[in-house]
């Protein structure tokens, strides 16, 4: 093997000056004369080393001094290394194990990590046998769109070429379990929409929530993953997070050191080395870089809690590695304390009882009026027929609806009775009058008046003449008792990363790749941008499946 180096340093100069870290030649040589000693003895709470004196720049601009060699306590031999034990990473050990590859999995944290249910594909076994046709030019490009033309759409089209395959093994899997796999086609999917807001497909597959519920059912999967790769030959170290990339003298990522408990070890990767390690929303450096609209959220269920630091940022950006150029695309969701349905087409309001929004809008729509709303304040105003105006309105994404609240009407809760449970924690309001109900909502009573009058106004006309909504959602606000019930928006994850090229290979910000290292998942960046998309519902987990079954391929050929 070629001489290794903890950081190639030609190669993060390079990185840092292309990339416009906004350090100066002294500054970055400066940063990159740290105390060994100090830099080694501990990782910091990003889950990088501590870098040193280097004024207060951020920690992916200053490459810490390599480990000593003294201080490497093992020493291990793999062709792939794939760092983070997430979706993404355990499909990629799996799938590079089973393609005759020696690979290890090393996670930060004491085991795996899976949630949620939904994930996403086209032309899978399970769809053909419900009759289901889609047309994948038009996905890939409604993705490409919603996004702003600022992902990869390449990487999308691998996505929607493959998955269909990769979740047929999958499903093959967890049908000789015992479990169920169904494609879950909402009411209120439509792929003729007008527009690509107004498109949503029936993409969704559920691996084993009929027997397992939401969450088990992806930590199972996961789990089988996991145990396909060892039973293939991987091995699996958890505890064990990755500090520093190794490089050979022509800047090739050929392994990784991680910290282990009786101190650090070396991973040596050939083939490659593969940055899992989930998104940066634990690292408030990050998200005030590249993600600042994560911390105008209410609430996270992001999990695992405070594990996804950003650490395959710093790696990367040492070695000279760089952040897609797109906005970053949080996926958030209108969960954890908002009123009974609160997220679907009546009037909406801001704190100061003014009407502000065409309400007929899909998820993003719904959580970026929070965000961007003065004091995070968003009212959902309805009167008493909201429950029969519920069942006449016409939902732009099967999420419109299925969120609202901490209630989830398909769990066979009437909107009456939703709204009667969020009254009594006061996630809903009430008022015989709409000047009571302005004082319980504590906005503006003379401007809450003004606006349902307007509304009913539009209403009466059969057109929104001020923000565009479809007539068939304006119902007048007119019979009492009124209501209304608050909007929120809670952290799921960032679906952003680094800079990728078709082949899943990290780059320079000037789009060169950087030999043998890789990301997937959230790790890796260019397949979303501006918000996390509802064309595709699961497409964040159908990705990490997807695009890590892929590269484990990839990296035996």
């Amino acid at each position: 093997m070629q001489n290794v180096n903890a950081i190639n340093r030609r190669a993060f100069l390079r990185g840092t000056l292309v990339g416009g870290a906004g350090l100066g030649m002294a500054a970055v040589i400066a940063g990159c004369a740290n105390d060994p000693k100090a830099s080694g003895d501990s990782l910091a709470g990003t889950g990088a080393q501590d870098a040193g004196a280097t004024a207060a720049a951020p920690s992916w601009e200053v490459a810490p001094d390599p480990i000593a060699a003294e201080d490497i306590v093992v020493t291990h031999d793999f062709d792939v290394v794939v760092v983070g034990a997430g979706m993404a990473g355990c499909t990629t050990f799996m799938r590079a194990c089973e393609s005759g590859l020696k690979a290890a999995l090393v996670e930060k944290t004491d085991t795996f990590n899976a949630r949620g249910m939904d994930c996403a594909a086209i032309g899978t076994r399970i769809q053909r046998e419900a009759g289901i046709e889609i047309d994948k030019a038009k996905v890939v490009n409604d993705l490409v769109v919603s996004s702003g033309y600022k992902v990869n759409g390449d990487l999308i089209k691998t996505w929607a070429d493959e998955s269909g395959r990769v979740f047929d093994d999958l499903t093959d899997m967890m049908q000789g379990m015992g479990y169920t796999v169904e494609v879950y086609q909402s009411d209120t999917a439509n792929m003729e929409g007008d527009g690509v807001w107004y498109r949503t497909y029936p993409v969704t597959h559920n691996f084993g929530v009929a027997e397992l519920g939401n969450g088990a059912c992806n930590q199972t999967m996961v789990s089988a993953l996991v145990d396909r790769g060892v039973a293939a030959g991987g091995e699996v170290f958890y505890s064990m997070p990755a500090a520093q990339l190794l490089t050979d003298d022509a800047g090739a990522v050929v392994g990784v050191v991680s910290k282990g408990p009786d101190g650090y070890v070396q991973f040596n990767a050939p083939k490659g080395v593969v940055l899992a390690t989930g998104d940066f929303a634990a690292n408030p450096d990050m998200v005030e870089k590249w993600a600042p609209m994560l911390q105008e959220t209410a609430n996270s269920v992001y999990t695992p809690k405070g594990a996804n630091a950003g650490d395959h940022v710093n790696m990367a950006y040492w070695v000279g590695g760089s952040m897609q150029k797109g906005a970053a695309a949080a996926m958030v969701h209108p969960i954890m304390g908002g009123g009974a349905c609160g997220t679907y087409a009546f009037m909406r309001v801001n704190k100061d009882g003014k009407r502000f929004c065409n309400e007929d809008a899909p998820l993003p729509g719904i959580t970026n009026a929070y965000m961007t709303s003065p004091g995070h304040v968003v009212w959902t105003v309805m009167d008493a027929d909201f429950a029969s105006e519920l069942s006449q309105m016409t939902l732009l994404s099967q999420y419109s609806g299925s969120t609202s609240g901490p209630f989830d009407p398909t769990l066979g809760y009437t909107p009456e009775e939703q709204m009667e449970m969020c009254l009594e924690t006061g996630a809903s309001v009430t008022g015989e009058t709409l000047e009571d109900l302005a004082a319980a909502m504590g906005v503006p009573a003379d401007n809450l008046a003004a606006a349902v009058a307007r509304y009913n106004e539009l209403a009466a006309k059969g057109a929104d003449e001020d923000f565009g909504k479809d007539a068939a959602n304006l119902f007048p606000i007119a019979r009492p008792p009124f209501y209304a019930s608050q909007v929120t928006a809670a952290l799921l994850t960032c679906a952003s990363g680094l800079n990728v090229d078709s082949s899943m290979n990290v780059c320079s910000a000037a789009g060169e790749a950087i030999p043998g290292l890789y990301a997937v998942g959230n790790a890796a960046g260019n397949f979303f941008s501006n918000d996390y998309p509802m064309v595709c519902p699961g497409i964040s987990h159908g990705r990490c499946l997807t695009l890590g079954y892929v590269l484990g391929e990839q990296l035996a050929r």
